[in-house]
């Protein structure tokens, strides 16, 4: 058995015209549209920095040693995640 609400409650309630919703879902994307952008700027940034400063080590521990077998194979496979993964965030 459903119950029903009474009919003042819902007269109650001011109706939002057209453009008040139009004007509410606006705002509501531009801050979501402003979060997603932060959001990727800050991956590709903190994936980007970490990738590079590791390679770039990795090159001049290679270049150092003229060897790439001294090399960690932690930070090599580390340099390696931060460049594959960068484009995914």
């Amino acid at each position: 058995m459903a119950t029903s609400l009474p009919s003042e409650s819902v007269q109650q309630q001011p109706q939002a015209t057209a453009e008040e919703i139009f004007a509410r879902v606006s705002a509501r994307e531009q801050k979501l549209s402003r979060l997603l952008v932060f959001y990727i700027s800050g991956g590709l940034l903190f994936m980007l920095l970490p990738g590079t400063f590791l390679g770039v080590w990795n090159l001049i521990s290679i270049s150092g040693r003229r060897a790439a077998e001294s090399i960690s194979p932690s930070w090599i496979q580390a340099h390696g995640h931060a460049q594959v993964l960068e484009p995914v965030s």
